[in-house]
């Protein structure tokens, strides 16, 4: 964790501090900003209730898109970027 920022996220109003490297703090700010989108895109469709749910549902959206999109250009993300990407939902899951 050397050479680590605290970076201050906001995800449905509530502020996640997140351990990052310098050079990967704009790419969580945006991260943070996309995945903030999506859950109050779940949460104002009035169905689901609960953060965990949102969080959930906003997930599976955003993999589906992923996934969607690997699927038209054939490449397919790594398992090492699919792992960061659940890593840094479970991170912001826990705060």
């Amino acid at each position: 964790m050397k050479n680590h920022a605290t970076v201050s996220v906001y995800v449905l109003d509530k502020e996640h501090k997140i351990s990052c490297p310098p050079q990967e703090q704009e790419a969580l700010l945006k991260s943070a900003e996309y995945l903030n989108k999506k859950m109050q895109e779940v949460r104002s469709n009035g169905k689901v209730l609960g953060v965990e749910s949102i969080a959930v549902i906003a997930a599976l959206n955003i993999a589906h898109e992923l996934l969607s999109q690997a699927e038209k250009t054939k490449s397919y993300c790594s398992q090492d970027d699919i792992e960061n990407l659940l890593s840094k939902i479970e991170i912001s899951l826990e705060s």
